[in-house]
């Protein structure tokens, strides 16, 4: 990486296909508040018009630069080279199907720069593509409830770690995602995203925090995450839920290793997330790869203790339902390793 410009924001934009909404994403990010900004975006091989639309902004404001990613063609890829491009003192993320409030980087900017933080995070909202807000299950929310403007700042690295596993408050939960934060650049001196991986956000956070001293967390949602169909099959899908499995052991791994004080709160956290991607999967049990990826969570959860982890009823009995049919679900041949 370069030698940093003092106050510079670096923006970096993955886009891959994304005539459709890269319009709104770059118009959020050129239209900021603060403005004293580059924009890296990296271009991945599109069968659409992509290029021509980032060529078209870019001749209008000189603040855009166009990389072209000549590696993997992932998002964990183009965002480590757009990181190593930058010039910035901070680093910031927005994913090509998303856009953000006009003020987003002039509010982080100005927390962390004031309180010399290392990462500043603000809130975000999921909306479907004609911008109605809606939850994780992507049904309409009529009614959102008002978010009052709070600051949370947190100096100790435990408890920004604890923080990271949504074991305090909600309103000092930090998500597992890179786009509603402001990081210092010379956090990613040694760091990249995992490559060629799914959920590459949740591996890359803990990683981040280990290093920091101070994050701020900002209630105000400021990004907003577009939640699109996709029409993508399940040969896709079985491995999207084979890298999560994998990211989430590896960070039980981290934690319980380098933190034995988390271990606990990590441990309840994996098994959470484990049954309920367990109960998806049952969905696609005629499917022999989603039977043995079940069949090896299933092995998983019965290798580890769960018996401490104040577990809720629902949790437990879907865990129940799995250790006691762990033969129904076995596949005796080609077992896939997680």
């Amino acid at each position: 990486m370069e030698s940093k410009r003092k106050n510079l924001v670096s923006i970096i934009i993955p886009v891959l296909n994304s005539e459709k909404s890269i319009y709104e994403c770059l118009d959020s990010v050129l239209n900021q508040s603060y403005s004293f900004l580059e924009i890296i975006i990296v271009y991945n091989d599109s069968s659409d018009a992509t290029l021509e639309i980032c060529n078209s902004y870019a001749k209008k404001d000189k603040r855009i630069r166009i990389i072209k990613n000549t590696g993997n063609k992932n998002i964990a890829n183009s965002r480590n080279v757009g990181i190593m491009a930058t010039r910035g003192e901070y680093i910031g993320f927005v994913d090509s199907d998303d856009y953000i409030t006009k003020d987003m980087y002039e509010h982080l900017y100005k927390n962390i720069s004031s309180c010399d933080a290392d990462i500043a995070i603000c809130g975000f909202e999921m909306v479907n593509e004609f911008g109605n807000i809606i939850n994780h299950k992507n049904e309409i929310i009529e009614f959102p409830v008002a978010i009052k403007p709070e600051k949370i700042v947190l100096q100790d690295k435990i408890d920004i770690l604890r923080c990271s596993l949504y074991e305090h408050n909600e309103d000092s939960r930090i998500a597992s995602c890179v786009w509603n934060k402001l990081y210092r650049s010379s956090l990613f001196k040694n760091l990249k995203f995992i490559d060629n991986k799914f959920y590459e956000d949740i591996h890359i956070t803990y990683l981040l925090l280990e290093q920091t001293d101070k994050v701020i967390i900002l209630s105000e949602r400021k990004y907003f995450y577009v939640y699109r169909k996709s029409s993508t099959g399940n040969a896709k899908n079985i491995l999207l839920k084979k890298d999560l499995i994998e990211i989430l052991i590896l960070r039980y791994t981290y934690f319980s290793t380098r933190h034995p004080c988390l271990e606990k709160i990590c441990r309840k956290r994996t098994i959470v997330s484990l049954i309920w991607e367990a109960v998806q999967i049952i969905k696609y049990n005629n499917d022999l790869e989603y039977r043995n990826l079940l069949y090896n969570i299933i092995i998983y959860l019965s290798s580890i203790n769960t018996n401490d982890c104040d577990l809720s009823e629902d949790n437990l009995k879907m865990l129940y339902f799995l250790l006691n049919n762990l033969k129904m679900f076995k596949i005796a041949s080609n077992i896939i390793k997680i």
